[in-house]
């Protein structure tokens, strides 16, 4: 639960709680101009992107670490290039490409780099590389994992294809269209699997997280190295989304308006203990299970007054509602 909301610090608070309060006082006046409250709108939107936005390169140290851990181990010569400069992305989609960077790097020192004898016989250098670039436009990241392996055969996939169904004219597939089935679910070239790859859900599980963001995963082979190229591409911030701001203890916090269905006000008196948990029921037919925010921060103290605020959520698993302030 605490993954939804985020707590908001220091200086960013107090431009929040101005940007609120300034808000309000042109609520109240009927008189004020439209141009005024969109402007305090989007300062209030800026402000909590900018909270949100950690440094791409920050997970470098991650991804060295994920090579160098299986090259190790399959006793290949690997080099590592990041080129990711300066570029800042939203702290949930930071946390979220850390999965799917773990099936491409495996990917590509599992699948597609040879060792060091075989490059030799192809007159390639003995020391494989992979190169992490990226770069930014129109709010979108490009997101390069390349390598000078093998490559994908292309001929062998669209085989594979057409042994495992008759629905498709796999002969008038492009080459872009038959990599593409690499992404979907339970589907490998490998007869069998390796520790690392090999078991048709690596690149799916890529896929589905990018499509979460409403971004996508692109395959070429031969690509920009020689071997095979997965570009994500993905939004710099999914802080586009809406947020309700609320108060608990004193801190301010930011919980997305997805999660959100309703807000209530109730008498303190209705919230009641039903086998160990705390509910409140909200009407004839549903009892909630109610939380507080100020215990999900490691505070003793409850929200005061007769009537309490309650933001009704929706997770994945639950419905619930939280106490605030």
């Amino acid at each position: 639960l605490q993954e939804i909301f985020v707590r908001l610090k220091g200086e960013e608070a107090e431009l929040i709680r101005d940007a609120i309060a300034e808000l309000d006082s042109v609520v109240d006046d009927t008189r004020t101009e439209d141009s005024r409250f969109e402007i305090l709108v989007a300062k209030i939107n800026s402000t909590v992107k900018a909270i949100r936005m950690v440094p791409l390169g920050d997970l470098a140290p991650y991804w060295r670490t994920i090579v160098r851990e299986i090259a190790q181990e399959q006793q290949k010569k690997i080099q590592l290039k990041i080129e990711v400069g300066d570029i800042e992305i939203d702290r949930a989609i930071y946390d979220g490409l850390r999965e799917p960077m773990v099936h491409l790097l495996r990917n590509a020192v599992d699948h597609g780099l040879e060792d060091g004898a075989t490059r030799k016989t192809s007159e390639k250098p003995e020391s494989g590389t992979i190169r992490i670039a990226a770069h930014v436009e129109k709010g979108m990241v490009s997101l390069e994992i390349s390598d000078d392996g093998r490559g994908i055969d292309v001929d062998r996939v669209r085989q594979k294809i057409g042994a495992s169904t008759r629905d498709v004219d796999v002969e008038g597939l492009s080459s872009e269209e038959v990599l593409g089935y690499l992404t979907r679910d339970g589907f490998s070239t490998r007869e069998t699997a390796s520790r690392y790859s090999g078991r048709g859900v690596g690149l799916a599980v890529v896929r589905r997280k990018l499509e979460e963001w409403s971004g996508s995963l692109r395959i070429e082979s031969p690509g920009r190295l020689g071997g095979t190229s997965f570009f994500l591409h993905f939004p710099v911030s999914i802080l586009s989304v809406k947020g309700l701001f609320v108060e608990g203890q004193k801190e301010l916090y930011a919980i997305p308006t997805e999660c959100v269905t309703r807000t209530l006000s109730v008498n303190r008196r209705e919230v009641k203990l039903l086998e160990s948990e705390e509910v409140v029921r909200v009407d004839e037919d549903t009892t909630l299970r109610v939380v507080w925010l100020s215990e999900l921060v490691e505070s003793r103290e409850r929200a005061s007054g007769r009537r309490l605020s309650i933001v009704v959520l929706q997770t994945d698993e639950h419905t619930l509602g939280l106490v605030v302030d």
